[in-house]
């Protein structure tokens, strides 16, 4: 892990971008952006510059796809990330959301899902706070019973780690 100097150096001194510094670091941006956040180091401002297209301009698809990938993990206000969020849920709560996979709405932001409701009734009880349902073949969309554990939160976020580790290793050849 970095030291907060050595970060502060390359994203501020040597204009090293998040995505620059996490290659190095062989972590993700997020990670680097995490950091940042808990040293306090002050992020550059974002310029859109050179990303606003003319004014009715007709884009093709793949550009647009290349504008959206520019995008990608760009930091929001606090103000603006809430009006889009409330935006784009407006009416995207429950079935009517395209990610929807089943379960229950129990209130207006949220739901359970149906592979918590499916190992609740297998165990006869509800999870415990700290309780979490792994799916075993990760595949998240594969409620089978036999595929649901039940994990506390900390040894489900211990096992994927592990995993992660030993899939940037080259340990995992599976």
């Amino acid at each position: 892990m970095l030291s907060k100097e050595i970060l502060q150096k390359k994203y501020w001194n040597e204009r090293l971008s998040l995505k620059k510094i996490a290659q190095e670091e062989q972590v993700s941006p997020k990670t680097v952006a995490r950091w940042m956040e808990s040293w306090n180091i002050e992020r550059r401002p974002f310029s859109t510059k050179g990303l606003q297209t003319r004014l009715g301009a007709i884009l093709t698809e793949e550009t647009k796809k290349k504008i959206a990938q520019k995008h990608l993990g760009k930091r929001l206000s606090p103000e603006h990330r809430k009006k889009v969020v409330a935006n784009l849920n407006k009416y995207r709560w429950g079935n009517k959301n395209p990610a929807w996979t089943g379960g229950i709405v129990v209130s207006d932001n949220g739901y359970i899902g149906s592979h918590i409701l499916l190992l609740e009734q297998k165990i006869g009880r509800y999870l415990e706070k700290d309780e979490v349902a792994h799916h075993k073949n990760e595949k998240r969309w594969d409620n089978r019973l036999e595929n649901l554990q039940v994990m506390t939160f900390n040894k489900h976020s211990k096992y994927h780690a592990i995993k992660r580790y030993k899939a940037n290793k080259g340990l995992n050849h599976s």
